[in-house]
């Protein structure tokens, strides 16, 4: 990852109460001041086909990384 780039990092259930949906929502905003930004979604969820459409109609789908998979807190090891 580029550390000059503005990166914004959601991990967690994709459901309505987590907000990513108003992140995603709010990505052309910031894209329009801050054009090197990109979205990494990481998390499943009810929401995954929402999520996938509204970037799809939004036009952010190369500002907007997915990974729709469980994201465990444990560390392995501990």
């Amino acid at each position: 990852m580029d550390p000059k780039r503005g990166w914004i990092l959601f991990v967690g259930r994709l459901t309505a109460v987590k907000g990513v949906v108003n992140l995603v929502k709010a990505m052309p905003t910031i894209i329009s001041k801050h054009p090197d930004s990109t979205l990494v979604i990481l998390g499943k969820g009810e929401l995954e086909r929402t999520v996938s459409d509204l970037i799809n109609r939004l036009g952010v789908g190369d500002k907007v990384k997915t990974r729709f998979e469980f994201v465990s807190n444990k560390r392995s090891g501990v």
